[in-house]
């Protein structure tokens, strides 16, 4: 486990370190599907305080890697079980400068299913 996060983590950086990877990219992939008119616009920040255990998430439109995000783009930010941040608009040097589009969490998902998959079978 590592003491602290870098600031350019993704989702894809801190999958091997959740304590709950299934469940997480679940919902954060979840969350951003609901948005159906803009989801193709959705990107993901990963919250950079903690370990990459459980790390908070924000969700942003338009978002563009390696800039701050305004008020106006960030559709919520989530604690890692889902629950909305009481403040999605908090400091910006809290949340990762990189990004992973709605489509990169979408592929990390299915890749995740299809290895649980493999991993299955392998068992049976």
């Amino acid at each position: 486990m590592r003491d602290k996060l870098e600031p350019d983590e993704t989702l894809a950086s801190v999958l091997h370190d959740l304590s709950d990877a299934d469940e997480y990219v679940r919902r954060v992939y979840s969350l951003m599907h609901s948005q159906k008119e803009i989801r193709e616009r959705l990107s993901v920040r990963i919250g950079v305080q903690g370990t990459g255990q459980k790390p908070y998430f924000r969700i942003v439109l338009d978002a563009v890697e390696g800039t701050e995000d305004r008020d106006d783009q960030i559709i919520g930010a989530y604690y890692d079980n889902g629950d909305p941040l009481k403040t999605s608009s908090s400091t910006n040097a809290n949340w990762s400068t990189a990004v992973t589009s709605y489509a990169g969490v979408r592929a990390i998902l299915k890749r995740w299913m299809d290895q649980r998959a493999r991993e299955r079978a392998r068992r049976n």
